[in-house]
């Protein structure tokens, strides 16, 4: 399984609520979470085969930002 780490703007429970259908849609990524705790409010991508520019892509799409780490 491979591990990808993004800094993002997501920074609360709504911000979840948006992007949790774009990331559960993704084959992908087996799991996700976002530490909402950490300054750079850090996204942990797990899955297979997950796609970073296909993540960022489609997070920007509904309003989010993301870096890798």
């Amino acid at each position: 399984m491979t591990e990808i780490k993004f800094k993002t703007n997501i920074n609360c429970n709504h911000c979840i609520s948006k992007i949790t259908p774009v990331l559960d849609s993704d084959n992908g990524i087996n799991e996700w979470n976002v530490d909402l705790n950490s300054e750079d409010k850090i996204l942990t991508i797990k899955g297979e085969n997950p796609e970073a520019e296909k993540i960022i892509t489609a997070l920007s799409e509904v309003g989010y930002f993301a870096e890798k780490v």
